[in-house]
């Protein structure tokens, strides 16, 4: 059979037990939890057979603390007990090892850790354990810090608009990714398939390219007549592009041959939409970058001022400038719609729209919009739309996110936060104890979360 019968694993596992008791020469141990996480527990089925076999007869496992070569450790022993367990170097190490080999030196302190299996890094995973387990509030290790745990940082502080979203995603990842600056160790392997990153990479820079080449040569606005000239520019500006992108991502010549013809197809498709569109939008400047003081309005009509900074795919306006089109080109999840803050995780095209009608007094904001278009493999376009209107009809629940966001990163507030697709593929989940994120239901009564979690509600 292709798979393994259970009856398979048990042998592998019957043999697996036999090779590591024979290896044992002068002392044999063996061992089992009483309770797990306050369930009872029984000993498995292997140590059931070694009492019986030194018994001479069937033992059941509730009668197994019975046997006169039962220690239970998780009792008081006798002193007698205890004296021999403490001073019998072949059985019970630690204690001999921590009395005998003494001093402050590395070498000490390494022959501890060696043959004890305690040194500091173990006694913090206990303390770790120990607080995450217990509670109903979150604790350091849980990532919530106490008062004055940032260094010592500039008194004005900047924030991108994509970190503000990942905190909202998860306040751990935060934590780990923008704080901690910890990166996954990647595993070296052959690529079978383009990355979805890089592909976007190679889509974004492509049409930066191409709208910039559009306005050197006054073809803006795009109209059907340009379509033939705009299908083959995009098609050279990819191969360019895909020159670079190739040495920068090795991987089989056949897998980048396809995935070249897909993204030139989608491209085009994309272009010719562009060409034939009627919007009362015209190109002015690709990947364009805002940054600077953000004033928001709070729930109780107060100003809150922030400084923070980001970058958009496509800024478009009406021939009068009155009217203004901020672009995020998406090529990943599909986006359609009308666009809500989700929470603080969708907060870009919000906050760029505002920044440009902050800094632009003659644009309409009824009429100005920001769109998150996405091109699917095939190069259909599907729109995502956050209208003025609706910005400053929501501008006191945006300020509410903002602040909330950024009084959380300064306070140190960065508990994990359960989601179940985003947990799945999180590249620190060796980092977040799952206890931690299962308990927040239970810990979302710690008061330091209140607005974080009140802002986590507003779609």
């Amino acid at each position: 059979p292709l798979l393994p019968l259970k009856s398979d694993r048990l042998e592998e596992e019957r043999l697996l037990f036999a090779l590591a008791v024979d290896a044992a020469r002068e002392l044999l141990a063996l061992s089992y939890p009483s309770q797990e996480e306050g369930d009872k527990k029984l000993p498995s089925r292997f140590l059931i057979e070694v009492c019986r076999i030194q018994t001479g007869h069937p033992i059941e496992a509730e009668r197994i603390s019975e046997l006169p070569f039962f220690e239970d450790d998780a009792s008081d022993p006798a002193p007698d007990l205890l004296t021999r367990r403490t001073t019998d170097p072949k059985r019970y190490p630690i204690n001999w090892v921590m009395a005998h080999i003494t001093g402050d030196n590395r070498r000490a302190q390494a022959f501890q850790a060696l043959y004890t299996g305690r040194s500091a890094r173990f006694d913090r995973t206990l303390e770790a354990r120990r607080a995450r387990h217990a509670g109903k509030t979150f604790t350091p290790w849980d990532g919530v810090m106490p008062a004055g745990w940032r260094r010592g940082d500039a008194d004005e502080k900047e924030y991108a608009v994509t970190s503000l979203e990942l905190y909202a995603e998860c306040p751990f990842k935060f934590l780990m990714n923008n704080v901690l600056q910890a990166r996954p160790v990647e595993e070296p392997e052959s690529l079978l398939e383009v990355p979805p990153a890089v592909v976007g990479s190679v889509i974004h820079r492509a049409l930066h390219r191409f709208y910039n080449r559009a306005a050197e040569q006054g073809r803006i606005p795009l109209t059907p007549a340009d379509e033939d000239w705009a299908r083959d520019a995009i098609t050279e500006i990819l191969h360019r592009v895909l020159i670079r992108v190739r040495e920068e991502n090795p991987a089989p010549e056949v897998v980048w041959n396809i995935q070249s013809r897909m993204c030139d197809a989608r491209l085009k498709r994309f272009i010719t939409h562009m060409c034939r569109q009627t919007a009362p939008f015209s190109f002015r400047a690709a990947e364009e970058s805002i940054e600077g003081p953000f004033t928001f309005e709070l729930p109780d009509g107060s100003p809150f001022t922030i400084r923070l900074k980001g970058k958009f795919d496509r800024l478009d306006t009406s021939p009068d400038g009155r009217q203004l089109r901020v672009i995020d080109y998406k090529t990943g999840k599909e986006r359609s719609g009308e666009i809500g803050f989700k929470g603080g995780r969708q907060l870009q095209l919000a906050i760029y729209l505002k920044g440009l009608l902050d800094k632009s007094p003659d644009a309409d904001p009824a009429t100005s919009l920001a769109q998150y278009l996405s091109i699917d493999s095939a190069g259909n376009i599907k729109e995502a739309t956050l209208e003025g209107a609706k910005l400053s009809e929501r501008a006191q629940e945006l300020g509410l996110i903002v602040k909330a966001i950024t009084d959380g990163i300064e306070s140190g507030l960065f508990p994990p936060l359960e989601d179940e697709k985003n947990c799945r593929y999180c590249d620190f989940q060796l980092a977040c104890d799952q206890r931690s994120r299962h308990s927040l239901p239970f810990r979302q009564g710690d008061p330091r979360l209140a607005e974080l979690m009140k802002a986590r509600d507003i779609r």
